[in-house]
């Protein structure tokens, strides 16, 4: 157990900050989601997670932790290893992503018998069970998150073109706004409510600002040109792709930008490119080789794959060694402060799920 609590305190996010930007285009054909994924590590895996499997929360400290079953499979993005994502996509059509938010305070459990989740397995615990942002949002106050070590904030987002911003202000969940009530769907790393008040300070919002420039990239500057990003969007374009990927560099951080990702939910497709490799990548989920039925083992990805256009079928089937892999490039920068054990204590954690 000790080793576990020291582990986690250097687990997530290592000792940097995110400065990422979400962005939902829910009045598009495809119901886009785009993020833009700005950190140090360039290294990324692709999951593919089945659906039936029996579930538990990671131990880190002492505390109790919910047992599940997963509804739903999910492709997700992950930097520390399976189960542990940065956000995703399920089979139902829900993207969840996560940003830093310092001004975040969880509503942690109340003395160690209450059950509570890790900030990054709580995205895939609402992925593996949810379908609408509803159900997320009324899931939210009642989960409680034990923080391993980052303050986060989540938007989310389904196919009927809801998108919420998730927060915890205070040791509270801030009520959600959903949908119509939304002034953007789009999110970056101050509490919504600044980014909203401050997005009325610009000109394109009746304000007096100047639109920021292109090498503008503070939280709200993000904001407001994630948003008019949104507004601008045509339909009809004949190279949505070459549009979304356009909002996401006009979001970007130069060679801080580390991935993109671009949902495209109703072709259930998702499309990435890397730092290291930026040609574009798709996955189809409606490809007859992907399988999220248990005994059907998780898959994955190597992210920056030596590939351009369609990688449905390089997918290889998960094992230990390959995950134990990724949970040390994404601990390397921590090596000397970790305690032995630490990357096999995380690497094996999913060999603990079974088949309902």
């Amino acid at each position: 157990m000790k080793l576990r609590s020291i582990a986690v305190s250097l687990l997530f996010f290592a000792h940097y900050a995110f400065s990422c930007t979400t962005i939902g285009i829910p009045d598009s054909p495809q119901k886009w989601v785009l993020k833009s994924y700005d950190w140090s590590l360039s290294h990324g895996t692709v999951y593919l997670n089945p659906k039936g499997l029996k579930k538990t929360g990671i131990h880190f400290k002492k505390a109790s932790h919910p047992k599940w079953t997963s509804t739903y499979g999910s492709l997700t993005f992950n930097q520390h290893g399976r189960e542990l994502p940065l956000g995703g996509i399920n089979e139902a059509g829900l993207v969840i992503e996560v940003m830093w938010l310092d001004d975040t305070e969880y509503p942690g459990p109340k003395g160690t018998e209450e059950e509570s989740l890790n900030e990054l397995q709580w995205i895939q615990y609402h992925l593996d069970k949810f379908s609408t942002v509803k159900d997320v949002v009324k899931s939210a106050a009642e989960v409680k998150i034990l923080s391993a070590y980052a303050k986060v904030h989540y938007m989310v987002c389904d196919t009927d073109g809801i998108c919420a911003a998730i927060e915890f202000l205070e040791g509270k969940l801030v009520p959600p706004a959903e949908g119509k009530a939304l002034v953007s769907t789009a999110l970056t790393n101050d509490t919504y409510a600044k980014l909203s008040d401050e997005l009325k300070k610009y000109k394109a919002f009746g304000g007096e600002k100047e639109t920021p420039g292109a090498k503008a990239g503070g939280s709200v500057e993000r904001f407001v040109k994630a948003t008019l990003g949104i507004q601008q969007y045509k339909n009809d374009t004949a190279s949505p792709m070459e549009d979304v990927m356009a909002i996401l560099k006009n979001v970007g951080q130069g060679d801080y930008t580390k991935f993109n990702i671009a949902y495209d939910r109703k072709n259930s497709r998702v499309y990435f490119r890397t730092h290291v490799r930026p040609s574009i990548r798709w996955v189809d989920l409606t490809n007859p080789k992907i399988d999220f039925k248990c005994p059907k083992k998780a898959q994955m990805l190597n992210m920056n794959i030596a590939k351009e256009g369609d990688v449905t079928e390089d997918f290889v089937d998960y094992t230990k060694a390959a995950n134990l892999k990724v949970v040390e490039e994404g601990l390397k920068d921590m090596d000397a402060f970790l305690p032995k054990g630490t990357y096999e204590l995380v690497a094996a954690f999913p060999d603990t799920f079974k088949c309902e």
